[in-house]
This record gives C-alpha cells, structure tokens and sequence, in this order.
C-alpha cells in the first residue's frame, strides 16, 4: 500500500450552517467534501447540527467557533491532528489565533463567500440612504459577536478562499494580505440541473431567492411593472422567497400581479423541474459571492440577467451569455428584462452560452481545484497556492 493511500490528508471542514442541501453555504460545504473524499482526503464535517441545536443565534456565534477550536485541539491531543481546517470565515478566528500562536500544527483555511466586513459596510451604507433598515440590536450585537472573528479569521489565516475576484482585492487591501495568501474557489452545479435546450416559447422569467432588499427586490417591482406593461405575453415566477404568496404579491403593482406566480419553498429535488420551466433568469442583487442559483440556471440553459457584483461579474461575460447592468438601477434591469423578452433568439443564443459557460462550474471541477489548492499548502513547491485567473475564460 502506497504512503498516500495509507495516510489519507485529515480535513475539518466547518460552517455554522444547516447541513441542508437548501442552503448555498450548507450545499457547497458537503459538495466540496464529497469531492476532497473523491480526491483521497479523510473529511470531517461540523454543521449547526453537529455542534449545538436550538441555542439562540448570539450564543452559538460564540459557541461553534469554541467547538470548532476545541475539535482540532483535541484530535492535536490524540496524537491525529487534523492536517487542515478549512473553516468558514465567522466560525474561523479562535482557531486562526491559536494556530498564529504557535498552539496547533493543524493548517487554518478561512472560506469567505462574501467578506462580513465587506457586507457589513454595504449594508450600512444603504441603511443611511433609507433603502434598508439596521436595527439598534444588530448594530450592536454583529460586531460585537460576530464581526470582529470574521475580521480576526481573515487576518490570521495560512490562507483564505473566497469566490470572487472583487473578494480577492477586498481581502487584499483591507486585511493588508499578500496576494499569495488568498486564493480563488468557486461553487458549482448538482449534475441534474444542467437541462437540455427547450423549444422557443414566451418569456418565462424566474426569480430564485429570498425576498429581501439585499436581492434587490425593491429594483425588481419597479423593472417588472415596466416590462410586464409592455411585453403581454412575459409571465414571472418568484421561488424560494421565503414569505406567503400574499405578503409578496401586494408589493406588486396590481397590473402585474395576474402575470406572478410566488412559491414560498421548494426542496432541492423540485429545482430542475423549476428551471425547465422557464427562459429567463433574474438577479439583480446589491452585491453577492458567487450565487449557487445563477450558476444552476446558466447550467438549465436559462439567459441571466443580472447585476455585475462580485462573482456574477466574473462568472457572466456581457451580452455573450448573460446581461449585467448596475445594481439599484430599475431603468436599465427593466430595459434589459425587456431585451430578452422581445427577442427570442437572442434569449435562445444567451441561454445556449450560459450553458456552456456552466460547464467550468460544476461541483468536480471546483473540487479538483480546491484539492489541488490544499495539497499545494501542505507541500508548498515554487511558488504560492493562489492563482486568482484559474477560471477565467
């Protein structure tokens, strides 16, 4: 027996998240640890669940980061250190501080799908200009008991993943990192969403998300009423919100709503039947990591349209398989659903491109990336283990 084959890599793999296939952290967690175990490394994994269940949000934002700390110093104390703990941002800093301490011989990993403090600053800001509310309570609470590991994982890390190039200069200038501690992921695509072309039809818009302003849901009211009114035959769907039909329709204009369906949930088996069942697919978030969502109807041959933030600027090239516009700007995401609802063809070719775009996204290819990236740190030749390009088309 070869020495790789009798002593597989030893991972932790941790997020304080539901291990739920419905959630996108959750989801690309247990995909990528599926793939660590295809390439030959021994994975263990902590979810919510795992760790404490029922406790309130302030006290497990303490407690799993202490389980997680608490899992590596233990397996270090019975003579079987994990060799990597590849541990999302928030859950990160204790770890992080006792590995720079010189306490664990374990490599530490933050995962950052979209920066705490990145997020915390944009919120802020569209909190002053009135387009979102902070309460008093979270203004204290998140920096208090969240922020400020996030900020200490991203600093002391041996290396941080995150999923965006914008995320990678981020980290870069904030933190004040070398670009060789930051290295790029992505997320992927479960095999049975990538669909077959569908025959041309009416415009069938979905949106796939949770009815929040950070969705931009406040741009999507405003662009359906003015696309919707002038496209009669264009229908709209809205999934996954999160709110009763109701609550969500009388946000709408009473002209559109007879053309909107809203479906509050949907399990993970029910999404390729969802995505067959549309043309078009709609984001137009404040900002984003790199949405599970997107890559899933790109990979069912839907034409996005969507805003160019974070890792939907870097996965969607314009006008040759998606259309991008500026966030908050309801004029352009209108003129742009309407583009793709007038023009057949051009929707056919968006969504034949997006498809093919989605084949450098599947969960294989961001696992045989992520394995390479873990082997590179733990047997460093030449070089560092970042390589920001390495899915650019």
């Amino acid at each position: 027996m070869s020495d790789t084959m009798a002593k597989a890599p030893r991972v932790l793999m941790a997020a304080d998240v539901s291990a739920a296939a419905d959630t996108g952290l959750g989801r690309h967690q247990w995909y990528l640890a599926r793939e660590l175990e295809r390439h030959g490394f021994a994975v263990r994994e902590l979810y919510s669940e795992t760790v404490d269940a029922g406790i309130s949000q302030p006290v497990r934002r303490f407690r799993f980061p202490w389980a997680v700390l608490q899992e590596v110093r233990g397996e270090a104390r019975r003579g079987a250190p994990y060799d990597i703990a590849l541990v999302h941002e928030g859950s990160a800093g204790p770890l992080c501080l006792a590995r720079r301490q010189g306490l664990l011989p374990t490599v530490c990993v933050a995962v950052s799908h979209n920066p705490e403090q990145k997020v915390w600053e944009y919120s802020l800001e569209y909190a002053r200009r009135g387009m979102q509310r902070i309460s008093w309570k979270s203004r204290v609470l998140w920096p208090a008991t969240r922020l400020w590991q996030s900020n200490l994982a991203l600093r002391l890390a041996d290396q941080v993943l995150c999923l965006s190039e914008e995320d990678v200069s981020f980290i870069t200038q904030r933190f004040s990192r070398a670009s060789g501690g930051i290295g790029r992921i992505a997320n992927g695509i479960q095999p049975d969403c990538f669909l077959e072309p569908r025959p041309k039809g009416p415009a069938k818009i979905l949106f796939l998300g949770s009815w929040i302003p950070l969705k931009g849901i406040t741009e999507l009211r405003a662009a359906l009423a003015g696309a919707l009114v002038r496209h009669g035959d264009a229908s709209v769907s809205l999934v996954g919100v999160g709110l009763p039909e109701e609550d969500v329709l009388r946000t709408l204009p009473a002209a559109v709503q007879p053309r909107v369906s809203v479906r509050s949930h949907f399990s993970s088996s029910e999404l390729p039947g969802i995505l067959a069942a549309h043309n078009i697919f709609v984001l137009p978030s404040w900002w984003e990591g790199m949405p599970i969502a997107l890559l899933e109807a790109m990979g069912a041959g839907l034409a996005p349209v969507v805003t160019s933030v974070g890792g939907m600027r870097d996965v969607l090239r314009q006008g040759v398989d998606g259309l991008c516009v500026p966030p908050n700007d309801p004029g352009a995401l209108a003129a742009a659903l309407f583009r793709v609802c007038e023009d057949q063809d051009l929707r056919t070719k968006l969504g034949a491109a997006a498809r093919a775009r989605a084949e450098l996204y599947t969960w294989g290819r961001a696992g045989e990336r992520l394995a390479g990236l873990l082997r590179s740190l733990l047997h460093p030749v030449g070089g560092p283990a970042s390589d920001p390009d390495w899915q650019q088309a």
